[in-house]
C-alpha cells in the first residue's frame, strides 16, 4: 500500500544527538538488566522536557557493582527518589525529574549522546 506524504526533507530519524547541555527531563522507566559478564546494572529512559528537543530520549545505564554505586546515588539524589540503607526501587524513580548533563562522543564511528551528570531539578 503507497502512503503519499507531503515531504521527507524536514523528518528527522532520531538518530541525530541532541546538542550537549543540560536538559530538564523525566524518567520513564528504570530496568534492571544483566550484562554479557554477569554485572547488574540499571538501564534508565528518560524524556527531554524543554525546548526545541523536547520529547527525545536518553538513554544510559547505572551499574549496581559497590564501587560504582556512588553513579547510582548520584542519579537518586538529583531526582529525590526515597532510597534507604535497603536500597529503593526503580518505579518509585518513574515521573521524577533533574537535570541531565549531556554530552556527544562517538561510538562506532557514530556520534551519540552521553549523560555525564545529573543535578536536582532547578
Amino acid at each position: 500500500m503507497r502512503i503519499d506524504i507531503p515531504s521527507f526533507d524536514d523528518v528527522k530519524t532520531g538518530r541525530e544527538p541532541v546538542p550537549a547541555g543540560i536538559y530538564l527531563s523525566i524518567c520513564e522507566s528504570g530496568e534492571v538488566k544483566t550484562s554479557e559478564g554477569g554485572g547488574k546494572y540499571v538501564a534508565w529512559t528518560f524524556s527531554i522536557l524543554e525546548g526545541d528537543v523536547a520529547g527525545r530520549k536518553l538513554f544510559f545505564n547505572t551499574s549496581l557493582k559497590e564501587q560504582a554505586l556512588w553513579n547510582l546515588k548520584g542519579l537518586l539524589l538529583a531526582l529525590n527518589c526515597p532510597m534507604d540503607e535497603g536500597g529503593f526501587a526503580t518505579e518509585d524513580a518513574v515521573g521524577l525529574k533533574c537535570m541531565l548533563v549531556v554530552d556527544i562522543e562517538e561510538y562506532q564511528n557514530r556520534q551519540q549522546n552521553k549523560v555525564t551528570n545529573y543535578l536536582p531539578e532547578e
